[in-house]
């Protein structure tokens, strides 16, 4: 007839079988990755931020108006 699967005779299978090993392995380093990504996030927004602003603070504070007669290089 066929064969019958009982699960402890799966489970014996599955422990020996290390082919989804390095799978896991790397689905898990991506979960790592991504969650100190997304904690990390906020810090890296804040500094570009604060960056982006000193930037247009130091231009504007350099900038100089032309003379009404006209613009002179």
């Amino acid at each position: 007839m066929g064969r019958t699967f009982s699960v402890s005779k799966l489970a014996r299978l599955l422990r020996r079988d290390e082919s989804g090993q390095d799978v896991l392995e790397y689905a898990l380093l991506a979960v790592i990755i991504g969650i100190a990504g997304i904690l990390s996030f906020p810090l890296i927004v804040s500094k570009l931020s604060s960056g982006y602003v000193n930037n247009n603070i130091e231009i504007q504070a350099d900038w100089q108006p032309c003379d009404p007669g006209g613009c002179t290089p």
